[in-house]
């Protein structure tokens, strides 16, 4: 997860321009002709020049500079430095050590029109005074832009954080929100502020209740204070509602005076899905496992029986085998889920020219259904239409719709159908006519564990893992799956692709 830090650093224009303003009331308020200043500050030595050439100035403030790194002044370079002063301005330069808490902390070059006026006379002190001006000024500069550093730092935070972040005032009403809280409701930022809280955000809670903002202003809500959250359902403003978790505490003043409260929401919608698939992962093992190892011990036990014949121990070998390959295949449906889930479907695409590709596939499917009494026929626009496609688990998905319409409609004709889909898509249809799919079931069957409520599919063995899958390999492909009734009666399976040229 990433770390936030502050940086205190300070805008490089906030000392200088303090130092500025010290250098010009000092030469001013002395009478004299021009100045510099150095001084050591926390980032190293900084220096203002007033009243004179800064080119012309480098040098001697080259040797001020160095004077106060070395952390002390003693007279014998004071004279250097007026004499290095006197080459570089007009009239008589003073250069006065600065002291704050008697430590020396830089140095003042002062250029004046002959004696030294009245008011530098005791210029030490002068000079100490105004610098300890100088830092408060600093001191007061640093704490604005630390202030002001850390505010942008909380409301960057507050606004980018992953959690939903409302602020309601003394009465309940909105006073803000971040841009996640936007994006959960359905608000524009500052849309909702003024609004009450139970209207602009309303929450559900678990035992169907609506809760009231006004009344966990109040302090009587016993969760306000949690450090547990309480989970609800957040109704937007399209009408849909998410799953979330709530956390709220209340505000005060100095004097303890109520303020308002702020309250957290976290959307759990995908950990309340995963949830569910969890509870319908051990409910489709518990169901659908036990049936062929059900069925395998119970012909495994005939063919342990010294007294059966040998027609039918053939006969119970078949069945023991046809039931460990679903049970295999069952298996590796839930693998596969399980790898989908965490993110690790992974595709190898290259440009195909889909009609051959199709075609090759329904050839191969062919002999086997017309062995079930089933006859696969293929149908394709004359265009040609080419995708970036992952073969093998592209076939996979032909191949599920396929044995679903055989599943469901039985020994009936089965059309598979290739056309393009406007000009940027392409299509792929299954048809079969068989018993068809309720529109309340249409978007439901592609959820994992999910399958058809009508009792004829319900008798059609299956973990419901088939059209997840098909779902999340066409989608990785950036295509889109679903369903529709056939116009000949029964379903039509379809998915489609992006088109390439």
């Amino acid at each position: 997860m990433e770390e936030y830090h502050v940086d205190l650093q300070l805008d490089p224009q906030t000392e200088p321009k303090v130092l500025d303003d010290l250098l010009t009331q000092l030469v001013e308020a002395a009478g004299g002709q021009a100045g510099v200043m150095t001084t050591r500050l926390s980032s190293g030595p900084i220096t203002s020049v007033y009243g004179m050439d800064p080119v012309d100035s480098q040098p001697l403030v080259g040797m001020m500079e160095a004077l106060v790194e070395q952390g002390g002044i003693p007279p014998e370079q004071l004279a250097e430095l007026e004499q290095e002063a006197r080459r570089r301005g007009g009239g008589r330069p003073l250069a006065i050590p600065i002291r704050s808490g008697g430590k020396p902390v830089g140095v003042f070059c002062l250029w004046h029109r002959s004696e030294a006026p009245p008011l530098l006379q005791d210029s030490p002190g002068l000079v100490h005074l105004n610098f300890d001006q100088f830092e408060s000024s600093l001191q007061g500069a640093r704490l604005l832009e630390r202030l002001l550093h850390e505010r942008k730092w909380l409301e960057a935070v507050v606004q980018h954080s992953t959690d939903g972040v409302i602020i309601h005032d003394p009465q309940g009403r909105v006073m803000g929100y971040n841009l996640t809280m936007a994006k959960l409701s359905g608000w524009k930022i500052g849309e909702a502020v003024g609004q009450p809280g139970n209207e602009a955000f309303p929450l559900v809670l678990v035992d169907s209740s609506v809760f009231d903002t006004a009344v966990a202003v109040s302090g009587s809500v016993p969760w306000l204070s949690a450090t547990d959250p309480v989970e609800a359902r957040l109704l937007a403003r399209d009408g849909q509602s998410v799953e979330v978790e709530v956390v709220g505490a209340p505000l005060f003043d100095r004097q303890g005076g109520p303020l308002g409260w702020v309250m957290t929401v976290r959307d759990i919608s995908k950990r309340k899905e995963m949830e569910r698939l969890h509870k319908l992962f051990l409910s489709a093992v518990s169901h659908e496992l036990q049936t062929p190892i059900a069925i395998i011990r119970g012909y495994a036990g005939l063919m342990a029986d010294p007294e059966v014949e040998l027609k039918n121990v053939r006969e119970h070998a078949r069945v023991i085998e046809e039931e460990a390959h679903r049970l295999e295949q069952m298996v590796q449906q839930m693998l596969y889920a399980t790898r989908i889930q965490a993110g690790g479907l992974k595709l190898q695409r290259h440009l195909v020219e889909v009609g051959p590709w199709l075609k090759k596939l329904c050839d191969k499917l062919r002999p086997v259904y017309k062995l079930k009494g089933a006859k696969l026929t293929l149908h394709e626009d004359d265009q040609e239409l080419f995708a970036a496609l992952d073969e093998d688990k592209l076939q996979q998905v032909v191949t599920n719709f396929v044995e679903n319409a055989f599943k469901y409609a039985g020994p009936r004709p089965i059309k598979v159908n290739l056309r393009s889909d406007g000009p940027r898509r392409v299509r792929v249809e299954v048809q079969d006519s068989g018993p068809g799919i309720p529109s309340e079931d249409r978007e439901r069957i592609f959820t994992a564990f999910e399958r058809g409520g009508d009792p004829l599919k319900q008798r059609v063995r299956g973990a419901g893992l088939g059209l997840y899958i098909c779902k999340a390999i066409v989608e990785a492909h950036g295509g889109k799956v679903g369903v529709d009734p056939s116009k000949e009666g029964g379903a039509l399976f379809y998915f489609t692709l992006p088109r390439e040229k």
